[in-house]
């Protein structure tokens, strides 16, 4: 679907000093004042300390509180509104048939069980700050349970959505591109145990995924490395070896758990493939 407005344009950074809704903010909290017996009553009190009641309503900081929760309040709700018609927008620009992919989410949110699968991965975008990475993962996790039996495939669902959970959006976009995995050379110390690699291999796989891609700059590949290492502790991936141990050749490969969840974050994938 091509109307998606993309998130710079849908989500207005809360620091810019020309967006209305903290113009909003200022204005109300300029507009706090205390009358000035009220100022004098409260200077004469703990050495000009300001208390504050209960409700944070009686004085100027706690009229300032309020303002500054009730802005905070609207502008959450505005992101989190805004986050959730760009998932549902690019859940139906994966489909063909808008109509069809339409009735498949109402039947799946009218549905009990569909409708807990759905609440969770609203969850999981609330939770997170807005990020196209995560909401084109989502979005392809919303599709697969949808066109599924997911009625059937409930707990399998809801497993795969807690691994989801777990992850940053880069280390799941790693994931999903499992399939353009280059093979690496291992260096420095190496063991094995028949064709799984226990030495560090991490470094090796991190140099080769960012050549082949054409990565050089050093952040970016800080950042690769530091969602490998998540990978590999939650134990999503390992490495095994490409022939003899002499050749020094090995891949990185998803394990079960990695498996499972790779066809909710890619839409071409089917569970037939196996490390």
């Amino acid at each position: 679907m091509s109307d998606i407005v993309p998130f710079k344009e849908t989500i207005v950074p809360l620091e810019r000093s020309d967006d209305p809704r903290s113009k909003d903010l200022s204005k109300r909290i300029e507009e706090i004042r205390l009358d000035p017996e009220k100022e004098a009553e409260i200077a004469a009190k703990a050495g000009g300390k300001i208390i504050r009641d209960k409700v944070l309503g009686a004085f100027v900081i706690g009229q300032v509180a309020q303002a500054v929760l009730t802005w905070n309040e609207n502008v959450d709700k505005e992101i989190k509104s805004a986050k959730r018609e760009i998932l549902l927008g690019a859940y139906l620009d994966k489909s063909d048939q808008n109509e069809a992919a339409i009735d498949q989410l109402k039947r799946f949110i009218t549905d009990p069980r569909g409708n807990t699968l759905f609440n969770k991965l609203i969850r999981i975008l609330d939770d997170n700050p807005p990020d196209p990475e995560l909401t084109a993962h989502l979005s392809s996790a919303l599709k697969h349970m949808s066109e599924t039996a997911f009625e059937r495939l409930f707990e399998e669902h809801k497993y795969a959505l807690s691994q989801i959970e777990q992850l940053t959006p880069q280390s799941l976009t790693l994931l999903s591109d499992h399939g353009d995995w280059p093979p690496m050379r291992l260096t420095g110390a190496l063991s094995t145990s028949g064709a799984s690699v226990k030495s560090d291999w991490l470094q090796d796989f991190c140099d080769a995924y960012a050549s082949s891609k054409g990565v050089s700059d050093r952040a970016l590949t800080n950042r690769l490395h530091h969602s490998l290492v998540d990978l590999f502790n939650k134990r999503f991936i390992t490495a095994k070896l490409l022939g003899s141990v002499e050749n020094r050749k090995a891949s990185c490969v998803l394990t079960q758990v990695g498996l499972s969840i790779v066809a909710y974050l890619d839409p071409g994938y089917r569970s037939a493939r196996s490390p």
